[in-house]
């Protein structure tokens, strides 16, 4: 069986990034400086506009949801189990082409759903792979990053939607990681959101990363003061599953004090979940057959398919999230009255190199689950409002 580890993982939502790329910035406590760059102009959002759309629904989805079969145009999961007329999510996270973006704009406005915009798009299109002692980096491109950021300028109808609140502009995920060899400096990451701004003034930007790091940096850099961040608005609030086991934290505990730690910087949370690693440890009838007790290996293992229970878990933390534990977090999601939505890694799209895991997305008491969070968030009985934009 071939090791799912020796694979390269490919996913929309990707995109990171690394730092020293030939541009001279100098630091502060606000993230650092930024040169005057060209913009484009907006109308300044409307709050009843935003209000009406938003309403108080907290938004479920899935990451890597931007393909037609999202918007209802393309091919329906099977039993009927969705229509074609209806959205699967109420958010999606991906890049969408400049060109094609107008028409999915109109159509996730007519259906209720939020677009989270990766505009930088995949690692691969804004970084250098470069060998450091031995080991390949991707190397961070600052140039090939603005221009895939610039692509979007004077996209007819995008000024509004991200007045609106209707797309918010996902600016970079995980620029800590290993992957860049330190290339990214948290200054850099906050440049990333400054330029974002500076081209879109007025919209909300979004890093993917947890409060811990915000806090304590990265690359040789930290920790931040609570001003560091002025080029981001939202961080990401990421419950695993097993911190129930190892720390005795649930999701209900987890949330909260998450959204604490980004206030402390300054800054909003939404939420997230890694369903194909980061369920509990707990057992579950993981074939859906009613007699089944058991586990499912998590997309990090070497292996797939299911383990019973009675095989213990070997010491091994990424498990498939349940069922049970995705309507346990959305319970406690929807109890925040702040965090405009929770998200999912991930959607298992056409191109996704984790086939294996569309049997469980698609299934009966998947999709069962999927609904109770999608109308639990219907259901929120408050919501604050997006925070200001920096």
């Amino acid at each position: 069986m071939e090791s799912r580890l020796a694979r390269v993982a490919v996913t929309i939502l990707a995109g990171i990034f690394c730092g020293s790329c030939g541009v001279e910035v100098a630091e502060d406590e606000s993230g650092g400086a930024f040169d005057e760059v060209p913009v484009e102009n907006s109308d300044e959002s409307s709050d009843e506009l935003v209000s009406a759309w938003t309403g108080n629904q907290l938004r479920v989805g899935y990451t890597g949801t931007t393909g037609d079969e999202i918007f209802g145009k393309g091919p329906t999961y099977s039993g009927g189990q969705w229509s074609s007329s209806e959205p699967i999510y109420r958010v999606v996270l991906g890049r969408i082409d400049p060109d094609d973006l107008p028409e999915k704009m109109q159509i996730a406005k007519d259906k209720g759903i939020l677009i989270v915009l990766n505009m930088a798009g995949s690692r691969n299109l804004w970084t250098h792979a470069k060998t450091v002692n031995g080991r390949t980096c991707l190397m961070y491109d600052v140039n090939l990053y603005r221009q895939r950021i610039d692509e979007y300028i004077g996209v007819p109808g995008l000024k509004e939607a991200l007045a609106a609140r209707r797309v918010i502009i996902y600016v970079v995920d995980e620029p800590q990681i290993d992957d860049f060899c330190d290339s990214i400096t948290p200054t850099e990451a906050n440049q990333m959101g400054l330029y974002t701004k500076q081209k879109f003034p007025g919209a909300i930007t979004l890093i993917r990363m947890g409060a811990e790091t915000l806090t304590n940096g990265f690359a040789g850099q930290g920790p931040l003061g609570p001003n560091f961040w002025s080029g981001i608005d939202y961080g990401y609030g990421l419950y695993k599953g097993w911190m129930k086991q190892k720390f005795g934290k649930t999701a209900a505990q987890f949330f909260p004090e998450e959204k604490k730690r980004m206030a402390a910087l300054n800054l909003g949370m939404v939420m997230g979940l890694n369903n194909l690693n980061h369920g509990d440890w707990a057992c579950w009838d993981y074939k859906n057959d009613g007699s089944s007790w058991g586990r499912v290996r998590g997309q990090n293992q070497a292996d797939n398919g299911g383990v019973p229970c009675s095989q213990g878990t070997d010491g091994e933390i990424n498990w498939l999230a349940s069922p049970g534990f995705m309507r346990e977090a959305v319970d406690a999601a929807a109890a925040d009255p702040d965090s405009p939505f929770l998200v999912m890694w991930t959607h298992i799209y056409p191109n996704s190199n984790d086939q294996e895991f569309k049997q469980y997305e698609i299934r009966s008491d998947y999709v069962s689950a999927l609904k109770y969070m999608i109308n639990k968030g219907k259901q929120r009985p408050k919501f604050n409002g997006w925070r200001p934009a920096k």
